[in-house]
């Protein structure tokens, strides 16, 4: 059977997806009718979902349960600065969630259903999987490599895994970082024995990555890495949308009140024609609208030179190049030690952006790489390499609650993890201290820890090991090796971040520091874990909290405690710890983590929101396949198993019975459906190695 390896480009705006066909050693696109670019739309209308173009098209027609931007907010908590800045341009309602998170209200089947950002996400993936396994006719897609912002942190990864494997189905999950995927596609077409340094730009709809990559016929290594996750061609859409609302307000002496639906809806049609005029800018040297009664009987008339769009937008690309600027110096690097620049993403196709670059180098970037589709043709090559060196991760913990246990060692990553029923730890604007108690005097009080000296590190190790070697990619070997790009450490005294993995680290990572008490006969030790590179801590992003207890009773200095951190190729983070060398049991309240509860939460909304249609087609696709399998077992058995026999029978006559529905009703729909899943039950209980085809 010819395997199939999926690449995601879970873009802000658009997505995109490629597979990789091992047997043909062919990349091919995913079409949704007849584009590459599916739009990162849902709209929930009444008893139905649409996905793709068609819900982007009902953003006027279903404004309040169409739903955009998840990629935005995943991963957030809902007094994120950047979120209350975005939330007010949405048409969409989004309220604060258990723990501070995020959830967005929609409606369907006449109910009310908060969901998170990660199931958003989670339905654009699962529609992206069912258009896959459409196109392919050959089975269930179970392995994908789904791409994310480089500057992503492990919360937001994490939630992304969630999206795929819980919502969306998928059986293995791996992320790979946008730039790195890009730098990889690149990789396949370089000829033999060629060097060269590559500034990956990444400019896409909602996140900017810079990556400095290293490559050669063999190996595509990351040098150097910057992203900001908040920054692309959506805020420039807001600059456009705010500086033709100001003059229309100006010309005609009214305030556009957006707590109105005709506000609302005044909005949302700037927004789109903005969007078109920054298009149309790239090939015109004028671009206007008119938007005819557009708010209270007044129309707005809109017209921009190319010439004042690029003025207005020049403090935004400054940023930019500032940007590459600190991604250059903290490499070490000259603008001229880079050989060839690649652009990536539908905002660096601005011409004023590839000036900016041009300018900068000293030369052009190049032009023959598809910048809207290479980033997920690296994913499915990743997607294929893994495979390979069965190098998917295991399952990864979604839950809030992590329990580590004594069994796992603190020198080698968690072997085994159980979960609790419980609600994730909740804190907020970073106000937990690092306290211990004094056992004389039974009061809290902020420890003052001394990091020593030696601090153990095997990343070098892990980098210098052998490893398997992938099969070849279109005739090459192409290895990948990233680096963290954001710090992980804990906060001492005074909110100062102590990093234990740097950014720079190759990954998969794994380090120890070892830190000692400060307070006689010391009994616990309370442990914020951050992301980031401010040196406050209370600046980064706050992973979670664990507490270690049960000391030993001595003078202050006298006990240590190592911390173990490990990262995986997906930049997932997982903790052990271990005092005075014995390992030690705690529980890892995860921020924003996903609990029993909430994950039951998610399930029950998966049941409930979900298109029949849609798994009735997905259903239907799937079964001959099915009976084709059994039959051929059966014939390998010379039809002498009568269980076998009857359910090859009771195959072919449900797809007699799903063929002969030309336009089955809802009710029927939901019949077939029924029957369908509780056959193919029966089929992987009688044939279990089905199941993993």
């Amino acid at each position: 059977m010819t395997r199939h390896h999926v690449g995601i480009d879970l873009g802000t705006t658009y997505c995109c997806v490629h597979i990789y066909d091992e047997k043909r050693h062919i990349v091919s696109p995913i079409l949704d009718g007849s584009t590459s670019q599916i739009p990162s739309y849902v709209s929930y209308c009444g008893d139905n979902i649409l996905y793709g173009a068609v819900a982007m098209n009902q953003i006027l027609n279903n404004t309040k349960y169409t739903v955009y931007d998840s990629k935005r907010m995943i991963g957030k908590k809902f007094d994120n600065k950047d979120f209350q800045i975005d939330r007010k341009n949405w048409m969409f309602e989004t309220v604060r969630g258990a723990n501070n998170s995020i959830n967005i209200n929609i409606e369907y089947k006449g109910k009310i259903i908060p969901l998170a950002p990660e199931e958003i996400s989670g339905h654009i993936l699962r529609y992206l999987k069912n258009i896959t396994e459409k196109t392919l006719t050959s089975g269930e897609c179970s392995d994908v490599v789904v791409t994310v912002p480089a500057a992503f942190d492990s919360i937001q990864r994490e939630k992304t895994i969630l999206a795929a494997k819980e919502i969306a189905g998928f059986k293995h999950v791996a992320l790979l970082d946008e730039p790195s995927a890009a730098a990889l596609e690149y990789a396949q077409g370089l000829p033999k024995h060629t060097q060269e340094k590559v500034l990956i730009f990444d400019f896409g709809g909602g996140t900017l990555d810079i990556s400095i990559v290293d490559i050669n016929q063999t190996e595509c290594r990351v040098v150097k890495t910057k992203g900001n996750p908040h920054f692309g061609g959506q805020d420039i859409d807001k600059i456009l949308v705010g500086y033709f609302k100001d003059d229309f307000e100006k010309q005609n002496n009214v305030k556009i009140d957006m707590s109105t639906k005709e506000g609302q809806m005044a909005m949302m049609l700037l927004k789109i024609e903005c969007e078109k005029l920054k298009r149309n800018l790239s090939n015109l040297r004028t671009a206007n609208f008119t938007l005819n009664k557009f708010y209270q009987g007044f129309d707005l008339n809109a017209k921009l030179t190319k010439r004042n769009f690029e003025k207005r937008i020049s403090g935004f690309l400054e940023k930019a190049k500032d940007l590459i600027e600190e991604t250059l110096n903290e490499a070490k690097l000259q603008p001229d030690d880079i050989s060839q620049i690649i652009l990536v993403g539908g905002s660096s196709q601005i011409p004023a952006v590839g000036e900016l670059i041009e300018n900068y180098f000293d030369k052009k970037p190049m032009q023959s790489i598809k910048p809207l589709e290479v980033v997920s043709r690296g994913a499915c090559l990743q997607c294929y390499n893994l495979h390979c060196i069965n190098g998917f991760e295991p399952q990864h913990e979604i839950n809030g609650i992590e329990e580590i246990s004594e069994d796992s060692s603190s020198s080698t990553p968690p072997r085994s993890r159980m979960t609790f029923s419980a609600p994730a730890f909740d804190t907020t604007n970073h106000e937990i201290e690092d306290v211990i108690a004094d056992q004389t005097n039974n009061q809290r009080e902020r420890p003052n820890r001394q990091v020593r000296a030696h601090s153990h590190s095997d990343h070098d190790e892990e980098e210098d090991k052998p490893k398997p070697t992938p099969r070849m990619v279109h005739g090459r070997q192409i290895k990948l090796v990233e680096k963290v790009s954001l710090s992980f450490g804990i906060r001492e005294e005074n909110d100062i971040f102590s990093k234990i993995i740097p950014s720079g680290v190759v990954i998969p990572a794994k380090e120890v520091q070892t830190y000692c008490t400060t307070v006689d006969y010391q009994e616990f030790m309370d442990i914020a874990v951050f992301q980031g590179e401010n040196r406050k801590a209370s600046e980064n992003s706050f992973l979670g909290m664990f507490t270690i207890s049960d000391f030993p009773k001595r003078k202050a200095g006298k006990v240590e405690v190592a911390i173990e951190m490990t990262i995986d190729r997906s930049g997932i983070l997982t903790l052990n710890a271990s005092v005075e060398n014995k390992k030690v049991k705690y529980v890892f309240n995860k921020e924003l983590g996903t609990s029993e509860q909430e994950l039951d939460r998610i399930r029950n909304n998966l049941a409930v929101v979900r298109n029949p249609k849609e798994e009735f087609e997905k259903l239907a696709s799937r079964l001959p396949l099915l009976g084709e399998k059994i039959k051929k077992k059966c014939r390998e058995e010379s039809n002498k198993n009568a269980e076998h026999n009857q359910l090859r029978k009771n195959v072919f006559n449900l797809i007699d019975d799903v063929q002969d529905e030309e336009d089955p009703s809802p009710e029927r729909i939901n019949e077939l459906v029924e029957n369908m899943e509780s056959l193919m039950r029966e089929i992987y209980s009688v044939f279990p190695e089905l199941a993993d085809e």
